[in-house]
């Protein structure tokens, strides 16, 4: 199956409906924080049988997934909730959901370490590629799928945004 999403939030219209939501509060707060992009990502997801059959080379495989979708998101316990048990074992590389707020990017930071999830080689794309809104989460198992065939590590991607879906995703070499 092809996955992926695309979004555009640069538009001046974007930018109003994002104040108007408040997403913006940190950067009066801190200077730093939410940076809206437009992007696009998307892969092909299919049985190691199939791609095998038609000659595919495979990046990598998804190992664990856990979801989560609550009204009211409080970062923490929406972490808690989606990693806990996800990944018991070492992982090579963690794509964090981190956007530049400091408190989310504390909160995500915290959080793994409590779950005792680290890494040697952490990677926040939307940092430098802005939040991708809806084309984030394919673009961060992506990126992590691309790293676990490379590093030959599991890799961790948090897919963790402003809407009420939160997920999460464990990804190991083929």
């Amino acid at each position: 199956m092809l996955v992926g999403a695309c979004d555009v939030k640069t538009h001046e219209l974007a930018f109003l409906a994002l104040e108007q939501l408040g997403l913006f509060q940190s950067w009066r707060r801190t200077g730093s924080g939410l940076a809206p992009g437009e992007g696009a990502a998307f892969m092909v997801l299919e049985t190691a049988a199939t791609a095998l059959s038609r000659g595919a080379k495979i990046h990598a495989r998804i190992a664990g997934w856990n979801f989560r979708c609550q009204q009211v998101p409080a970062l923490t316990s929406v972490l808690e909730s989606v990693l806990t048990g996800l990944a018991p074992q070492p992982v090579g590389a963690v794509i964090a959901a981190a956007n530049s707020d400091p408190e989310l990017d504390h909160a995500e930071a915290a959080t793994l370490a409590r779950l005792r999830i680290t890494a040697p080689l952490v990677l926040s794309p939307k940092q430098q590629l802005g939040d991708l809104f809806a084309a984030a989460a394919p673009l961060q198992v992506a990126l992590a799928a691309l790293l676990a065939g490379r590093l030959g590590h599991r890799v961790l991607a948090n897919c963790f945004g402003h809407g009420t879906e939160q997920a999460a995703f464990l990804v190991e070499p083929p």
